[in-house]
């Protein structure tokens, strides 16, 4: 029976702003289009759009948890969205945020940039940092961490 560890992540107030600021122009723009040039169907995709961003933005920040199950660490959002063997980890950057990237599953500024032998890097904030880190050194003793 493996262990399991679930951590929250943090809620930044930077990157809550900058997401509903981002959606909130999109709706505007939406919004002008449909009282300047009357076209139903691109003002109602626009919209399902725009609601479909709004729920993707408030579930991962709701609803987006990081798991340390046995020896692989799991994002996990409705569905698992990342996985990596703790084994395979090489170096931790704390305190760098990582704003651009494929796996970048952090809901705030200044988190984890965790880098693997495979150079597939994963951004995240967990709330409780220090035992976060202490549970990934437990099993993997290997790990460079570096602050910035």
């Amino acid at each position: 029976m493996s262990k399991i560890i679930v951590f929250k992540t943090k809620l930044g107030k930077k990157f809550f702003v900058i997401n509903f600021a981002i959606l909130a122009m999109l709706l505007f723009f939406l919004i002008a289009k449909w009282f300047f040039e009357i076209e139903q169907s691109i003002f109602i995709i626009g919209l399902a759009f725009c609601t479909g961003a709004f729920l993707y933005v408030l579930t991962s920040f709701l609803f987006l948890k990081l798991i340390i199950k046995g020896n692989f660490l799991i994002v996990y959002w409705f569905f698992n969205l990342y996985e990596v063997d703790i084994k395979t980890i090489t170096t931790i950057e704390i305190g760098k945020t990582m704003w651009v990237g494929f796996h970048k599953h952090g809901t705030s500024t200044k988190g984890l940039t965790i880098s693997s032998k495979f150079k597939n890097d994963l951004y995240i904030t967990p709330q409780n940092e220090e035992t976060f880190l202490h549970n990934l050194i437990e099993i993997n003793p290997n790990i460079i961490c570096k602050k910035y």
